[in-house]
């Protein structure tokens, strides 16, 4: 779960808000899901948003440079917005502040799969379909390999959790054994 402090949801749903005026949602969107993984993916980039030692020109630059014909023209202004008040270290919360805001407005759940091998795309689907009918809601599902679960798989989504993993099913057994 996403962890998004006020003062970066309160951009998000700014920009949420003026997304939906300008119906550029999708695109921004799009934006978002680009901030919020080149941000997760580059410790120096985090290191740098944060640094106080850094001068706000510099930093401005920086996201100037990775983004510049990459992202929308409100996307563009919520990066420099940012920088000009000093919130430069919050993009990484507004950008999952504005991607969470997305999937409410639009009725989606994300899910995680981890199982212990990769499947294939009709497996997948299958998985699919047992989340959309848990949830009632559109699913965003993305898969994780872990080869220590032996077999089987972890379906979580929302509050919930199907641990249907071999791993789990022998440390149950182990449990009952010494209890």
């Amino acid at each position: 779960m996403v962890i998004v402090s006020r003062i970066a949801y309160r951009y998000a749903k700014s920009l949420f808000e003026q997304s939906k005026e300008e119906k550029s949602l999708d695109n921004v969107k799009q934006d978002m899901e680009l901030v919020a993984s080149t941000v997760t993916e580059s410790r120096d980039l985090q290191n740098l948003l944060k640094s106080p030692i850094i001068s706000l020109d510099k930093k401005g630059a920086v996201l100037s440079k990775i983004f510049a014909d990459k992202v929308s023209k409100s996307t563009s202004g919520l990066l420099a917005l940012l920088v000009n008040k000093g919130r430069e270290a919050e993009l990484l919360g507004v950008a999952n502040g504005f991607l969470k805001l997305y999937n409410q407005e639009n009725n989606i759940v994300k899910a995680k799969l981890t199982t212990a091998i990769s499947l294939d795309e009709n497996l997948k689907k299958q998985f699919l379909k047992v989340a959309t009918d848990a949830t009632g809601k559109k699913v965003d599902l993305t898969q994780e390999v872990d080869e220590d679960l032996i077999g089987g798989y972890v379906l979580r989504f929302e509050d919930s959790q199907i641990d249907a993993s071999v791993k789990t099913r022998l440390n149950k057994i182990k449990q009952q054994l010494f209890q």
